[in-house]
């Protein structure tokens, strides 16, 4: 995890001693342990903070695990934070098919080995930070794709512009260039009318006459 961001980490329990147990095996100068003691208060905390996993308790007073994570699902913005029950009384099989149906991806019992809890948290935070890349990834591929559509579409108004100004260029020297051309082929054809004395000569001869 070296060179990366802090990885926030939501621990739900209505005991503040159990919180302070998992925040004595997970927090590390890379994870913060946020807290919070009811369903309502996580609820309130994941709105204001990324999150890369929910540790959460089963039985809580005036909301329960269950119903929080139903509530944590209905949120587009939250549907997708990674859950795992941690219980001390919940442990028969009806439980733990009630966590997984709630959106749990885990589901463990009390008293559990730390070094399995931190295994399966690492996994967590580690495709956390691989989605946040991701994310980022794609954030920077968007801004060049905009910028490079920005640079072709005033490429194509300057590519119009000169096609433009070299339409009206060249309409221009055409009417530049006929109308000399007009005036010898005008003198031409008088010339072979009237002959090489022109239509004055003719009338002065007539004259004469």
């Amino acid at each position: 995890m070296d060179n990366k961001e802090i990885v926030n980490i939501l621990a739900v329990d209505d005991r503040p001693e159990n919180l302070l147990v998992l925040e004595q095996y997970l927090s590390s100068d890379k994870v913060n342990i946020i807290k919070a003691v009811s369903g309502n208060q996580a609820l309130g905390l994941i709105l204001e903070h990324p999150f890369a996993l929910i540790l959460m308790d089963v039985q809580m007073p005036d909301m329960n695990g269950f119903e929080t994570a139903d509530l944590i699902r209905q949120s587009k913005k939250t549907r997708e934070i990674p859950i795992i029950f941690v219980t001390a009384i919940s442990k028969e099989d009806k439980f733990v098919y009630k966590g997984y149906q709630s959106g749990a991806i885990d589901y463990l019992t009390k008293p559990f080995d730390p070094d399995i809890l931190q295994s399966k948290v690492k996994v967590f935070i580690e495709l956390f930070e691989q989605r946040q890349h991701l994310i980022k990834l794609n954030v920077k591929l968007e801004k060049r794709v905009e910028s490079r559509t920005h640079e072709l579409r005033i490429a194509k108004e300057k590519a119009e512009e000169a096609n433009i100004a070299k339409s009206r260029f060249l309409s221009n020297m055409s009417h530049e260039l006929m109308t000399p051309l007009h005036c010898v082929l005008s003198s031409e054809l008088l010339r072979l009318a009237f002959g090489n004395h022109g239509p004055q000569a003719s009338e002065k001869e007539n004259t004469i006459r």
